[in-house]
């Protein structure tokens, strides 16, 4: 499935995507929760278009550089999995027995399992001595559970010719934590939709 194109947005609207999950969270700048239900339900987007293009302007420049260094091939790639519920968890059907968790990576390598998520960003996180964001942080984590990634890269630049790279681990504790949040999440957007679809087949 190639991304950026009508199929792939129907594919998205589909269940949670990693970029989505910042967002879900209250970390992102460019979206928040309510956003994200909107386009799951009605299918209407509200993407930082400047953000969004800026990144795509950056991506292919910095996926080549990377591609150069010797770690071979990257192409994009999308994945999506079931959640099995905790033992805790009650079984929803309209969520359990379909594959919601979606992630779409920037450069994926099959050989070796390891993805790539390229972001466009500022001046003050191109400091290899600073934090890595946590929404940047999240948005990956999830991404190594969908493809069973071995690891994952995060690189960012913020002219496609300077690149930060910064391995990422995946904090299991952490992101358990956050899979039972967006599985709340996802039950209410299929709620929402089922009760859209009754009402519009009453009209």
């Amino acid at each position: 499935m190639e991304q950026n194109t009508p199929e792939w947005l129907a594919w998205r609207r589909t269940g949670i995507g990693a970029s989505d999950t910042p967002k879900i969270l209250g970390l992102s700048t460019h979206g928040d929760m309510l956003d994200v239900f909107i386009e799951k339900v009605y299918g209407v987007e509200n993407e930082d278009t400047y953000i969004l293009n800026k990144g795509h302007e950056i991506e292919e420049q910095v996926r080549a550089n990377y591609q150069i260094t010797g770690d071979g091939d990257f192409p994009k790639a999308c994945r999506q999995k079931k959640v099995v519920p905790t033992k805790n968890q009650r079984i929803i059907e309209s969520i359990d027995d379909k594959e919601w968790l979606l992630a779409s990576a920037d450069g994926w390598n099959e050989e070796k399992r390891i993805g790539l998520e390229i972001k466009y960003t500022g001046e003050e996180n191109m400091n290899p001595e600073t934090e890595v964001p946590m929404l940047f942080r999240v948005q990956c984590w999830q991404q190594i559970d969908v493809f069973d990634a071995n690891g994952w890269i995060l690189l960012m630049s913020n002219d496609g010719v300077n690149i930060r790279k910064e391995p990422i681990e995946l904090d299991k504790r952490e992101y358990n934590k956050i899979k039972t949040k967006l599985r709340k999440f996802q039950e209410r957007v299929e709620k929402y939709r089922a009760t859209r679809v009754s009402d519009q087949s009453n009209i």
